[in-house]
């Protein structure tokens, strides 16, 4: 089964609305992505991390070394799905077949958000389109 999304595209005078099937979910690109400073609040710690903001990666996710030290749950895909880097390489996790949940806030706006489970490399967490379309953050990308 496909996993199906929902897109939306604004232009000057144009708003194409439309929905699109996905096998492959993308990671990170080099282009238009950013570093911030994030701040965890669990029952027994505070940890401070840092996480990958980036425009074009298709989904939110969260490094497997980094959600082992979290020590949160985690749920098994019905359909594993292939991820790939954005040089158009095959991760080396392969097929994604685990997501979590986590809670994200920034001042008053809190979300439930998935988190799929997979090798990032150097980083920990990369918020992409699902976070920046919930949360709409203000980005000086010239600044970044």
């Amino acid at each position: 089964m496909n996993r199906v999304f929902k897109t939306t595209c604004r232009s000057a005078n144009l708003q194409v609305i439309g929905t699109k099937e996905v096998d492959i979910l993308y990671i990170k690109s080099l282009l238009k992505s950013m570093r911030i400073k994030l701040t965890f609040k669990m029952i027994s710690m505070v940890a401070r991390d840092e996480a990958l903001l980036d425009s074009r990666a298709t989904e939110n996710f969260l490094d497997l070394k980094a959600w082992k030290e979290l020590r949160i749950g985690r749920f098994q895909m019905e359909k594993p799905i292939l991820v790939q880097n954005v040089d158009g390489t095959n991760n080396s996790t392969g097929h994604i077949k685990y997501f979590c949940y986590l809670k994200i806030k920034i001042r008053d706006h809190k979300r439930r958000m998935k988190f799929f489970l997979t090798n990032l490399g150097n980083d920990r967490f990369i918020l992409g389109y699902p976070f920046l379309k919930e949360f709409n953050p203000r980005i000086n990308w010239e600044k970044a």
